[in-house]
């Protein structure tokens, strides 16, 4: 009997060393999960290093689509992927759904509020009579709606620009959370839109400027 639990002690401390020997298989499962760990943590902060240089070089350009967002100007989001326009519908919901060669239709308006270094927020006119809390911005949950007061980064967007001119939106708060269109038109959730391809890229249409009147605001084409 003595014999039986000194073979199983004797058990027992070999199978605990081979788990722990640096040569076994599960040792060796572990370490390369631990150094793909350590080399996507690497690449990823190298990733978000190189993307903060980059962002710097975003605030000192300037092309004719950029030259867009300015104060008061009411703009058009033409979405490259599925050819659709951006808007914000009366139940307050988002899509890239919009007719694109449609100039007066309030529900494809945004009027810009530009924070300087191609830093803006957009408020939508579906809600025309609204002054405040009608920008896009995005949830902590990560998706897009459109309660902003476009004064917290969460309802500011950095601009990138591409060679063809084709603009992005990423949210100033959450990094890699863009505006994107899916196939059919309607949208990804910003945090799942992480790349800056057909789906996120934009073409900018100035349609007017947003006038304070005496028969109140209104959209002067231009």
């Amino acid at each position: 009997m003595p014999n039986e639990q000194s073979g199983s002690a004797k058990g027992k401390t070999e199978t605990n060393s081979q788990e722990g020997c640096p040569n076994s298989p599960a040792a060796d499962k572990k370490d390369k999960k631990n150094y793909k760990q350590k080399t996507n943590d690497a690449k990823g902060f190298f990733q978000k290093v190189g993307d903060r240089f980059s962002h710097m070089g975003d605030k000192m350009k300037n092309n004719d689509s950029l030259k867009v967002f300015k104060d008061d100007h009411v703009i058009k989001l033409v979405n490259r992927k599925v050819e659709g326009a951006l808007r914000v519908t009366d139940s307050g919901e988002i899509d890239c759904k919009g007719q694109k060669d449609v100039k007066d239709d309030k529900y494809l308006q945004f009027v810009v509020k530009n924070h300087g270094s191609n830093i803006v927020s957009l408020r939508s006119l579906t809600y025309a009579w609204e002054e405040k809390d009608k920008f896009l911005r995005v949830k902590e949950d990560g998706r897009l709606c459109c309660d902003g007061d476009g004064k917290s980064n969460d309802s500011k967007f950095r601009l990138h620009t591409n060679k063809q001119k084709y603009i992005t939106l990423e949210n100033y708060k959450y990094m890699y959370h863009h505006i994107a269109a899916a196939s059919d038109g309607s949208l990804f959730s910003p945090k799942n839109a992480t790349e800056k391809n057909e789906a996120s890229q934009f073409t900018p249409e100035l349609l007017g400027i947003h006038t304070q009147t005496s028969y109140g605001w209104k959209v002067q084409q231009i």
